[in-house]
């Protein structure tokens, strides 16, 4: 999964889960059929009109932290994902 095993350094497991989302998902790739597979791994889908976006999000709570995992991608008229990228944050008082 795009989400386990990554490094415990935030800063490593930033890039580690930047390198996942591209190496799974390539520029290019069939917006639904991106969003049906992130879908199936738990992530919530939802549109960002504003900024042209459809963004997928997934979050662990572990007491007291959070674990958030969120990918994001451009959708062409040809229905088409672009400019596909990944954000981990991690939140732990």
């Amino acid at each position: 999964m795009l989400v386990r095993n990554l490094p415990s350094d935030v800063d490593k497991a930033k890039s580690a889960f930047q390198r996942r989302v591209h190496a799974r998902y390539p520029d290019g790739i069939g917006a639904s059929a991106l969003a049906d597979d992130l879908r199936g791994k738990g992530f919530h889908i939802y549109n960002d009109r504003k900024n042209g976006l459809v963004i997928a999000e997934l979050e662990q709570h572990s007491f007291p932290c959070v674990f958030g995992w969120s990918i994001y991608w451009s959708p062409d008229e040809q229905g088409h994902a672009r400019t596909i990228n990944g954000q981990y944050r991690y939140d732990c008082p």
